[in-house]
């Protein structure tokens, strides 16, 4: 119960910024499009006809030789702007995305809003610490998370475990702190699912050792994406 409870107004507390970053950017792309209804859609210029990927990339390369195109995502909706990813820059790990006119492969104007997702991102990701860091720190986060969801459940596990009543029942006959007590059993038992695979995740992109550990594991290695 002491481990539970200390890593609940430590760990969790940080986790909540965690986790209401993590939905704001799972909304990402619906509230970019909301707060730039002009970019959603472009108009097709008389007698134009939809860019091949192909046409795009040289276009694009053409008008930006500084950079190179790393990727394009393309969308079946007529009329949507195609997004292209620069490569990244040296010294940097990730490059520029622009959305392009799928008619003319012209550069559109950044949308409102992305600089906010960065920061929401960053601090998502590394809490706004330094890349290397902020990954250690997110991870160990994550660690915890597993040991809060595990010993809940242990504190959880009642008498008789099959009977699905005793695991998500509400006793609305309860007041106060045992009611407190009892809602809170039942939420926590309702997402410990989610809970676990998130922290598992979490451990995973948050030390590179795991990562590596388990990819070689998978046989998604390094050197195995480098032989491919």
């Amino acid at each position: 119960f002491q481990i539970h409870w200390f890593i609940g107004i430590t760990a969790g507390t940080v986790l909540v910024v965690i986790g209401l970053t993590g939905a704001a950017l799972s909304f990402r792309a619906e509230i970019v499009d909301a707060i730039n209804p002009g970019l959603r859609h472009v108009a097709p210029p008389p007698g134009a006809r939809l860019l091949t990927p192909a046409e795009l990339m040289d276009r694009v390369q053409a008008h930006s030789p500084g950079h190179r195109v790393a990727n394009i995502r393309v969308f079946s909706e007529p009329g949507r702007p195609v997004r292209i990813g620069f490569a990244p820059a040296p010294g940097e790990r990730r490059g520029e995305a622009r959305l392009v006119d799928p008619y003319t492969a012209a550069l559109l104007p950044e949308p409102q809003g992305e600089d906010f997702f960065e920061f929401m991102e960053r601090l998502h990701r590394w809490l706004l610490l330094p890349r290397d860091t902020g990954k250690s720190v997110t991870g160990t986060l994550a660690a915890g998370l597993l040991v809060l969801s595990l010993s809940g459940l242990y504190l959880r596990w009642p008498r008789r475990p099959l009977a699905w009543r005793a695991w998500l029942r509400l006793d609305f006959g309860l007041t106060g702190r045992a009611f407190l007590w009892n809602l809170h059993a039942v939420v926590g038992t309702v997402a410990l699912v989610v809970y676990l695979v998130s922290s598992l995740t979490g451990v995973y992109w948050g030390f590179d050792t795991v990562r590596t550990w388990v990819d070689d594991a998978a046989g998604e290695g390094r050197s195995m994406r480098a032989q491919r």
